[in-house]
């Protein structure tokens, strides 16, 4: 996957129509982006939609869906990157974002006790990160930019980990 990967250009664009009050259409634009996406091949694009589309859903029981799609496709960019990079980092260590949306959801359905769960995951996923230190740091953060400056069409000169 690259960052100037046409799919993710449509994963903000449904996020601009949903912004624009169109709901209704992003959730379909984003729908066709997600049956496109692969399972391995395209896991960091399948975090990127399913937490999009779980912040445009009504329904707290979708949008739980959609936050536990988003950890199993952020689980399968751990294992990705632990195959390519050899470097055993825990899921929360990349995406206590993901885990934060999870434990909203859970907490909106009522469900405190799996809310506090993720809330504890998520902050010692940022834990997790300060661990890394300053190597690790650089290297998440120099992804992060390239991916995205590759969403506004700026080039830069950064190796995305998981395009190997």
């Amino acid at each position: 996957m690259h960052a100037t990967d046409p799919r993710a250009g449509r994963i903000e664009r449904g996020l601009a129509l949903a912004r624009g009050g169109r709901p209704q259409a992003a959730r379909r634009l984003l729908a066709v982006v997600w049956r496109q996406l692969s399972p391995i091949d395209d896991a960091p694009l399948r975090v990127d939609c399913a937490r999009t589309m779980a912040c445009l859903q009504d329904d707290p029981h979708d949008r739980l869906c959609w936050c536990l799609r988003a950890v199993t496709a952020a689980e399968q960019v751990r294992q990705s990157y632990l195959a390519h990079c050899e470097v055993p980092l825990p899921l929360y260590a990349f995406y206590p974002s993901v885990l934060h949306d999870l434990g909203a959801a859970y907490r909106l359905l009522g469900d405190d006790d799996r809310a506090q769960a993720c809330e504890q995951l998520s902050g010692a996923g940022l834990a997790g990160m300060h661990r890394l230190g300053e190597v690790g740091l650089r290297e998440m953060a120099a992804f992060a930019s390239a991916r995205l400056a590759g969403r506004l069409g700026v080039p830069l000169p950064v190796q995305d980990p998981w395009a190997r």
